[in-house]
């Protein structure tokens, strides 16, 4: 040690470190830190390998390879140890949580869809640019439509980096790639549309062609006119007007016949069943012309019609557009310009029959008397009332038919209706005979006869050992045993 108030000597030649601290003692610096990829400093994972302690000799040590510094840092993060899912202790910092972009459950349905697919962005791109039918059915192409971006999402993934993108899910992807390709969702809405004509036409045609088919036979069916005039008359007559009463009856009323009692309790429907019988039998068959046919067509929805309809059309006319845009490539103008060589004819055709039925339900409306103002809104609940009072009408004389049933029983043969002549001389003869009328249902059929022992040898006999019974009297008694059991 110095002297007291001396100097302290010089430090030794060659700039030997100072000595070290005594123990426990403080205020001594830390060690510098290693170089970055020194071994010490990786948290990476290890080769595990057993090394040769001695390389000479050994192709090993026939040359020797300098690791550059960027390549060893790209190696330390490239097999960098994830750290582990434990829970934080006390005082420990939080790990940090990847931002989401975009919403889980979005993210879930989308990555749904594009795993079915089995394609990733890029080949989805180039399908989509060829216009590919065999890869692309028109449910995918509807199901893509439905999973494209929004603006807002678009926006999120459109500006991410090469690398950023290599470290996000095959979604991500995919909504970066459409946010990046001008007009990809409106070339998938043309290409659903060139997809779908075809069945789309056809269903429309064949819905407007069974609308059509049934208005005509309303329209010219006798039976449904005369129906309606004779419960029109019945119901002026029951309300005291007669002859000057009203001049016509509404579907929708048709209905209340059901809610109007007789004294027996038979509605005013039943009554008008059994009068119109009477008049005409044949009329009864009306329910099976027009009613099924009114039941089937209540069930479609107009609205729905129109809506395929106005998408058909609309989906032309967007072709017809995006083909007038400058950045339309050359396989687009190829098959979107065919299908529209192909489509438009019967476009053109489809339209004016589309406006001829529309005029054609609300005149079927105002031949009924649904008067000047009948919509085409109003069409679905006509065709609805008018198929349920078709099914109480057909109820009505279905009851009817079996309470005449009931009641046939024990009535004389001049009271039946509508007899041949051949039926009320059986009815006749078996008034006559031993078996009651009331009893005929009741007699049971003749049993099967025991087999008889052989008939013995024919002997001739003279003339007058025969039956005294004429020919014509042995015929007229199998003929009556025939016509009572035909009638049996």
């Amino acid at each position: 040690p110095p002297p007291p108030g001396g100097k302290a000597p010089p430090p030794p030649p060659g700039g030997a470190p100072p000595p070290p601290p005594p123990p426990g003692g403080k205020g001594a610096p830390p060690p510098p830190p290693p170089p970055p990829g020194a071994p010490g400093q990786m948290k990476a994972k290890r080769f595990g390998f057993s090394g040769i302690a001695d390389g000479s000799g050994t192709v090993f040590g026939a040359e020797t390879y300098a690791l550059p510094e960027d390549i060893g840092l790209e190696l330390q993060g490239a097999f960098e140890r994830k750290p582990q899912d434990t829970k934080q202790k006390a005082g420990g910092k939080k790990a940090p949580v990847k931002k989401q972009l975009i919403d889980g459950k979005r993210d879930l349905t989308v990555g749904i869809y594009l795993t079915w697919l089995k394609a990733n962005e890029h080949e989805i791109k180039e399908k989509v640019r060829a216009l590919d039918p065999n890869f692309f059915s028109e449910d995918l192409v509807e199901g893509m439509i439905q999973q494209c971006p929004t603006e807002e999402e678009m926006k999120v993934v459109k500006e991410l980096t090469p690398q950023q993108l290599m470290e996000e899910n095959d979604v991500i992807r995919f909504f970066h790639m459409v946010s990046n390709y001008p007009g990809f969702e409106n070339r998938l809405k043309c290409w659903k549309a060139q997809l779908k004509f075809v069945n789309q036409h056809n269903e429309l045609t064949r819905s407007i062609g069974q609308f059509e088919k049934f208005m005509e036979n309303m329209m010219t069916n006798q039976k449904v006119t005369k129906v309606l005039s004779i419960i029109l008359a019945l119901g002026n007559h029951l309300n005291g007007s007669g002859k000057n009463g009203a001049k016509g009856i509404r579907v929708q009323d048709l209905l209340k016949m059901q809610t109007i009692k007789t004294n027996n309790r038979d509605s005013f429907l039943d009554w008008s069943v059994a009068h119109i019988h009477r008049v005409d039998p044949e009329l009864i068959e009306f329910t099976e012309d027009v009613g099924d046919g009114a039941k089937y067509l209540s069930s479609i929805d107009l609205s729905m019609l129109e809506a395929d309809y106005r998408e058909l059309k609309g989906g032309l006319q967007r072709i017809e557009n995006t083909l007038k845009r400058a950045d339309c490539d050359a396989r687009f103008k190829e098959v979107m310009g065919n299908h529209l060589d192909f489509a438009d004819p019967m476009m053109d055709e489809l339209d004016q029959r589309y406006e001829m039925w529309k005029k054609g339900l609300i005149e079927m409306l105002r031949y009924f008397g649904e008067g000047p103002n009948a919509k085409l809104s109003e069409v679905t609940q006509w065709l609805s009332n008018w198929s349920q009072f078709c099914v109480q009408f057909r109820d009505s004389y279905e009851k009817m038919m079996k309470k005449k049933g009931r009641k046939s029983t024990g009535i004389s043969s001049a009271k039946l209706p509508r007899q041949s002549e051949y039926q009320q001389e059986v009815m006749s003869q078996m008034a006559a005979s031993s078996v009651p009328i009331r009893n005929m249902k009741s007699v049971p059929p003749p049993p099967n006869p025991a087999p008889r022992p052989a008939a013995p040898a024919v002997v001739s006999r003279p003339p007058q050992a025969q039956s005294s019974l004429s020919s014509t009297q042995t015929k007229d008694r199998e003929a009556k045993k025939g016509k009572l059991l035909d009638l049996l």
